[in-house]
């Protein structure tokens, strides 16, 4: 798809999970990024009514500890 589209001005982007766990196992990402010209991470519904406690909905950095015990759940976790 790249091949046809850079010639037009167009770029390839894609949407991908922001779960690391989903990351890890769904996608190959150094072969995507050979690919796509950008990837965005989706950083959101980290939190939902699923949850015993209210919490962000896409936090930037990781919450409490007590409250927010995964720290990948955050745009910013390494």
């Amino acid at each position: 798809m790249k091949s046809v589209f850079q010639p037009e001005g167009l770029v390839l982007s894609i949407s991908i999970s922001g779960y690391k766990e989903v990351i890890d196992k769904a996608y190959d990402v150094p072969a995507i990024s050979r690919t796509a010209d950008f990837i965005n991470v989706m950083t959101f519904d980290y939190h939902g009514h699923w949850d015993k406690k209210t919490g962000h909905l896409a936090p930037l950095f990781q919450g409490p500890i007590a409250f927010d015990p995964n720290p990948t759940f955050n745009a910013v976790c390494h």
